[in-house]
């Protein structure tokens, strides 16, 4: 199902910012609504409906601008944030 694995994507990188990006772990906890991205498993939704997997990968999309969108800004060779 393409679905599934564009929500797996999304939220694999989103763990992966959490992990590897600084701050990344504050603005998801306070700005991430779509999942529980500490939840090691897929979200609770009713897979078989095509509006509940559309719903959730706009609401996965909409965590990854918010985590974008609060991380300070970093420019490419600065040593600082």
């Amino acid at each position: 199902m393409a679905a599934q694995d564009t929500v797996t994507q999304l939220i694999a990188a989103i763990r992966r910012a959490r992990r590897e990006v600084p701050a990344a772990a504050e603005v998801i906890a306070e700005h991430g609504r779509a999942h529980d991205y500490g939840d090691p498993g897929k979200p609770s939704i009713a897979w078989d409906s095509q509006q509940a997997r559309e719903q959730l990968v706009i609401a996965l999309v909409s965590d990854a601008n918010r985590l974008l969108a609060h991380l300070p800004e970093k420019t490419p060779g600065s040593e600082s944030g």
